[in-house]
């Protein structure tokens, strides 16, 4: 069980989470809210398909 590879759900949500949360902080800075929301809210989305891949996994 601890060598199986992530399904491509839990990737593609593992990856989002971090696009999101990397590009918030010069989003922050530059004091953009609106587009600093789509970023926060693509984050969480990738939390949801993690939590998602996990479920069904």
């Amino acid at each position: 069980m601890l060598d199986r590879t992530g399904s491509a759900l839990g990737v593609w949500g593992a990856g989002l989470y971090l696009a999101g949360r990397v590009l918030f902080l010069p989003l922050y800075a530059a004091g953009l809210p609106w587009i600093r929301t789509f970023s926060w809210n693509a984050a969480t989305l990738g939390l949801a398909l993690v939590l998602a891949a996990v479920v069904a996994g």
